[in-house]
């Protein structure tokens, strides 16, 4: 078979698969924290009585919060981490000048060369770099 890989040629099934565990993953880590809530400080709610005291009269918002860490990605203590951090650069060095985007056609040769073992650079791994034999 020579240089090709298998994993490579399966192209669209291969990002699906990955997309798959991914959430598998996600989802693994989600049951811990939701499992794990003794390990973290938190309100002690008494359900139905807070929620009935709150004026709460839907059925779906009674229950107890689930706390995330903020080292899970989205979660609101993330976002407000990444915030102060991108202030604190802004304060260390000033503000931007430059706004820089950039873009390119996938029709381009030069991706189009690069795309050995998919019909179409959308299929192509981002991750996957490929090698000279040297």
């Amino acid at each position: 078979m020579g240089d090709k890989s298998i994993l490579l040629l399966c192209g669209r099934l291969l990002l699906q698969f990955v997309v798959d565990i991914y959430i598998k993953i996600e989802t693994t880590r989600l049951e811990y924290y939701r499992f794990e809530q003794s390990n973290y400080r938190r309100e002690i709610l008494q359900g139905i009585v807070d929620s009935v005291s709150d004026g709460e009269c839907r059925g779906d918002k009674v229950g107890q919060r689930v706390l995330l860490p903020g080292s899970f990605i989205g979660v609101p203590r993330d976002m407000r981490r990444r915030y102060m951090d991108a202030m604190a650069l802004i304060q260390e060095f000033g503000r931007s000048d430059l706004f820089i985007t950039m873009t390119c056609n996938p029709n381009w040769v030069e991706i189009r060369n690069t795309c050995f073992y998919c019909r179409i650079p959308e299929e192509r791994l981002t991750a996957y770099t490929p090698t000279s034999n040297i």
